[in-house]
């Protein structure tokens, strides 16, 4: 089962395949050098198994997960998005202080 996916310098890329949702043992991806590449697909959420998400080189997609795309990953341990890190613990301690 696949468990790490890599992407990177894909400057041509503009959508990740709605297959990707379907990876249920996923537990580590990451996007790195994909400037043209803007969101995530549909059901993100059903990947329970995410522990680890990191964004680096795409800022459309970065701006897009911190901003109407966050629920999608609204689930997963460790996202890094840009060069800043967030956890779980500390998403929710921001969103109880809010």
């Amino acid at each position: 089962t696949l468990q790490v996916i890599l992407i990177g310098e894909c400057e041509n890329l503009k959508a990740l395949s709605e297959w990707l949702p379907r990876l249920k043992s996923l537990h580590t991806l990451r996007i790195f050098e994909c400037p043209n590449l803007s969101s995530l697909p549909e059901g993100m959420e059903a990947l329970t198994a995410l522990r680890e998400f990191q964004i680096a080189g795409c800022p459309d997609l970065s701006r897009k997960c911190r901003e109407e795309d966050s629920h999608k990953i609204a689930h997963v341990q460790q996202i890094h998005l840009e060069g800043t890190w967030f956890t779980k613990e500390m998403k929710m301690a921001s969103a109880s202080t809010s």
